[in-house]
């Protein structure tokens, strides 16, 4: 059976990453809307907005 692309993505997919205050560099990952992929950013490793913790979990809940 094909994957039904109309699935509602997980609500994480929509969060806009944001590395905080802090000036640790820890690699995070978020779903790029406009190319329909996971990317990597930085996490300064305090505060921030931090959609995916692992390229997988990010992939899981937002490639449909």
């Amino acid at each position: 059976m094909a994957c039904d692309k109309s699935e509602p993505l997980d609500d994480a997919c929509y969060l806009i990453p944001d590395p905080g205050v802090c000036l640790a560099a820890i690699p995070r990952y978020y779903y790029d809307q406009d190319s329909g992929n996971c990317k990597e950013f930085l996490w300064g490793g305090c505060g921030g907005v931090v959609p995916f913790e692992t390229m997988e979990e990010c992939k899981s809940g937002c490639n449909n």
